[in-house]
């Protein structure tokens, strides 16, 4: 276990690393700052990119308290069948 402060994200379509996995992660490290991104796979800078940079940065700027707020604003896109 490490006290350091750690940004864990994936995206809720990650098909590589389940968003489960992320959390799992997150549980045992109790500085972790845990960001799933509603919109994006497994490369979260390439699903969302604008917005991954703001979390990083924000993380980088007050890794106790990042702002994490353009995750909010996202959403997945349409899913259509047939």
């Amino acid at each position: 276990m490490s006290d350091l402060p750690v940004l864990v994200m994936d995206g809720t379509f990650d098909g590589l690393t389940a968003p489960a996995h992320g959390d799992l992660v997150a549980d045992t490290l109790p500085n972790a700052v845990r960001v799933t991104f509603p919109d994006a796979g497994h490369d979260v800078t390439n699903g969302s990119p604008q917005c991954a940079l703001e979390v990083i940065q924000g993380f980088l700027d007050r890794p106790d308290a990042p702002d994490l707020g353009c995750v909010a604003g996202l959403a997945a896109p349409p899913f259509t069948v047939g």
